[in-house]
């Protein structure tokens, strides 16, 4: 929201004064509606720590809660007008005057005039969810903790920073410091300033790639301890993501409200950059960096070059700057050891490599082996602008069995770190802590306690760049030559298909999960076939059955499953009554035989992640 932040004790001042008083009473969020056994029921959702919670309302609880969150927008409205639109009692500040000092800092601080032209250059940008988070934490009274931004490359951290000193109020812009860090500044220089700028009146400092100072994670209280304990609101941003989440539990425990930036929903990528469509947010989906009519050349997943480029700039060296400022033991002092060497950047890229290679043969054992290569093979049988055989040649000669003994001379080629499973599992535990890798729950019918899980790329560009080369050099090698250069083309967009089915299937059950806490989100598997999505709902002992498909078009091999009666009472012994059962598409809103049909892009877009 737009709120004013900071002002004088003049009337305006008192009027927006206890209209915040009157919002911190209030719920946060917003009124949403899911439809559950067909009927629209409504839900609370908000954004705390950086995530999206929801909450289900109760008949009792409905209208009154309902009425709150109209009543705190209607007061957030009328903030944002004083805000907006200052009276005589509030006089403007002097264009470049600021009751800061503008020069003399030993490091890059901006204030004044400066701070104002940094900040407008970002006033025609959309922003993310996030931004009411920083807002609510600047406008918090009492507060004596830092906000941590923390994140990958390219995921929005600064813009956030430069839209929430855009959207303070002139008054409180004059109080407020921006600085931007480097390699070359240190912590005691920085220090010197912030006394600097505290003695001058300072209210709000936002410093930028804070770890940047090598001495910062053993020095990080500071900020807390001091500047925010004298009521100064502090707002850390940094791509070393690590460094912070291994403090967190140390240094800066109970100290910092924690802002993870680096999961970049389908609904914020397509508001925000606006680009639309499923397949655009598969193909480059997972940093805020691009957009306009040239995005797909200058994406970070535009190709797998450019995408090793971002595994190497944007993880590993994360992980390497993070791993300089530790002493700990354990796996930092084994991961260090292998940094000393110079093999950690070129390991932990073969790690997010081999994950995708993982993927990639599972998607090959689908495509091949799975019922539905017979419908793909009738399809493109029956192609008037192409008609091929080529699944029935590559059936013939076994090419799912070809494809991945390639793929695993592929993997031991480049075994050196994999070999020992120790590092692997340091380097991987480290890309789960950078939210880099995602674990995707899978429960077996027969067997409801014993799981597994799949990994699921949180950055799905990165995936796919990667995953799409791959194909394209496997179909290339010279196994193949006696296929022509044509079926070969429909080899590759098969199995491309089919990774993009992959990758829908694991993007709606992550985003599902993140926008539903307090609910289970798992693929049910049986001994043939799975629930690609369940959603299980303890507090109703409920559960709701998905089918997820690439497709545009309905088709009854989508819905089979979820007509099963033997699958639907194992899900429903164990979870509860089936409030619905639905096949995600990317087809128009239908039903058949009882079971829904509902576009994944409008489901993705009603999550609020």
């Amino acid at each position: 929201m737009d709120g004013s932040i900071g002002g004088g004790k003049d009337s305006r001042q008192e009027e927006a004064d206890e209209l915040r008083r009157q919002i911190a009473s209030l719920p946060r969020g917003s009124i949403s509606h899911k439809k559950i056994k067909g009927k629209s029921q409504p839900y609370l959702q908000w954004s705390e720590n950086g995530k999206t919670r929801s909450r289900y309302l109760k008949a009792g609880e409905r209208d009154a809660i309902i009425a709150a969150v109209a009543e705190r927008k209607r007061l957030e409205a009328r903030l944002a007008e004083l805000a907006s639109s200052p009276s005589p009692e509030m006089p403007k500040p002097v264009q470049g005057a600021a009751s800061l000092p503008t020069s003399g800092y030993e490091t890059n601080v901006l204030t004044g005039g400066a701070l104002e032209r940094f900040a407008s250059q970002v006033k025609p940008w959309k922003a993310r969810a996030l931004l009411e988070d920083v807002e609510e934490y600047l406008q918090a009274p009492g507060e004596v903790r830092v906000m941590v931004l923390y994140g990958l490359r390219r995921t929005g951290k600064s813009t956030l920073i430069r839209q929430a000193i855009m959207r303070m109020s002139p008054e409180a812009r004059t109080r407020a410091a921006y600085v931007a860090m480097t390699p070359a500044d240190t912590l005691a220089a920085l220090e010197r300033d912030l006394r600097r700028l505290s003695e001058a009146g300072c209210e709000y400092v936002f410093v930028d790639e804070v770890a940047m100072l090598d001495d910062f994670v053993a020095s990080a209280s500071l900020f807390s301890d001091i500047y925010a304990a004298m009521g100064i609101k502090v707002v850390l941003s940094g791509g070393d993501s690590l460094g912070f989440l291994l403090s967190k539990d140390e240094q800066l425990y109970d100290r910092c409200r924690f802002v993870h930036t680096t999961r970049i929903p389908f609904r914020e990528f397509e508001s925000v950059l606006g680009i639309g469509g499923i397949d655009e947010f598969i193909r480059y989906g997972g940093t805020m960096s691009l957009g306009g009519e040239d995005y797909r050349r200058r994406s970070p997943f535009a190709c797998a070059a450019s995408a090793g480029e971002y595994v190497d700039s944007a993880i590993a060296r994360n992980i390497r700057h993070s791993l300089k400022c530790r002493q700990d033991v354990g796996h930092v002092r084994r991961l260090r050891n292998l940094d000393d060497t110079g093999e950690l950047a070129s390991a932990i890229a073969r790690i997010v490599e081999e994950h995708n290679r993982h993927f990639v043969a599972h998607a090959l054992t689908r495509c091949f082996v799975s019922g539905d290569l017979s419908i793909s093979t009738r399809n493109l049988r029956e192609n008037p602008g192409f008609p091929s055989y080529v699944l029935d040649r590559i059936d013939d000669f076994r090419m799912t069995h070809r494809l991945r003994l390639m793929l695993e001379i592929l993997e031991s080629r480049e075994r050196s770190v994999a070999a020992d499973p120790v590092l692997a599992a340091d380097i991987s535990e480290c890309l789960r802590m950078l939210d880099v890798t995602v674990p995707i729950r899978i429960v077996s019918a027969a067997y409801f306690n014993a799981e597994r899980h799949r990994t699921a790329i949180a950055q799905p560009g990165l995936r796919y760049a990667q995953a799409k080369a791959l194909v394209e050099a496997l179909a290339d090698d010279n196994a193949f030559r006696d296929v022509p250069l044509a079926e070969r083309h429909a080899l590759v967009r098969r199995v491309l298909g089919e990774v993009r089915g992959r990758m829908l299937e694991d993007i709606v059950v992550l985003e599902t999960a993140a926008a539903l806490p307090d609910a289970e989100v798992f693929v049910l598997q049986f001994a043939v076939g799975e629930f690609g999505m369940a959603v299980f709902r303890p507090e109703s002992a409920s559960c709701e059955l998905y089918a997820i498909a690439h497709a545009s078009q309905a088709d009854p091999a989508q819905r089979r499953h979820l007509l099963d009666s033997d699958k639907l009472d194992l899900a429903g012994s164990r979870y509860g009554g089936i409030a619905r059962r639905c096949v995600l598409y990317r087809g128009e809103a239908c039903e058949a035989d009882g079971i829904a049909y509902e576009n994944v892009e409008d489901y993705l877009r009603g999550l609020a992640v």
